[in-house]
């Protein structure tokens, strides 16, 4: 089953300008200098045979994608389609994101924008698909390899955020940027803090 979540525009998601990052203070620092930012929060599963299932994570931000990057994605979905797009993502590191105790995962995509009160970011990954998706599942599902993360903190660094995390990207007839979610599955991120 698919839903379609006319989520945000496209500007939202890629383009929206003025990224930037807390920083300063005793941050982790990346190799040039810049400074890291960790998030952490749990992620909840509300609806499905999942329901009520949560866990901790952590994101780490090394550096925020720049609008000539985003733009350049952006082109490449809409003149080549999502195939194209994971493959330029998979190049790219920009962070990553770990469920407690498991593996850590790359964020390909990082965005981050100020809005009254706080900040929104937008994070977009690359989908790990699972050997049993290719040997039992449908082409379709595989279709769905984009995961979606938007956090909203405050201006003290806490918040809340939502997760689609089986998602295609498309274009409606009006230029904007829609998320199709397969299943109906809605993950919710709660205590989101800036450390």
């Amino acid at each position: 089953m698919r839903t379609k979540l006319l989520v945000l525009s496209i500007c939202l998601i890629f383009l929206y300008g003025g990224c930037s990052s807390a920083g300063g203070g005793d941050a982790e620092l990346t190799a040039q200098g810049k400074a890291i930012e960790t998030f952490t929060g749990y992620v909840m599963v509300v609806g499905g045979v999942a329901s009520g299932e949560s866990t901790r994570f952590t994101i780490k931000i090394r550096e925020y994608t720049s609008d000539e990057d985003t733009l350049k994605y952006v082109n490449i979905l809409k003149e080549q389609g999502q195939p194209a797009l994971r493959a330029a993502l998979e190049k790219v590191e920009v962070g990553w994101i770990a469920p407690t105790g498991q593996l850590q995962e790359p964020v390909n995509l990082a965005r981050s924008h100020n809005v009254e009160g706080g900040r929104v970011i937008n994070i977009v990954k690359t989908r790990y698909l699972h050997f049993l998706e290719f040997a039992l599942g449908t082409p379709r599902s595989r279709d769905y390899d984009i995961t979606f993360i938007q956090l909203k903190i405050d201006e003290k660094g806490v918040g809340d955020g939502v997760m689609f995390a089986g998602t295609k990207l498309m274009f409606d007839a009006n230029d904007k940027l829609v998320l199709e979610q397969r299943g109906t599955t809605v993950i919710k991120i709660n205590g989101v803090r800036l450390k």
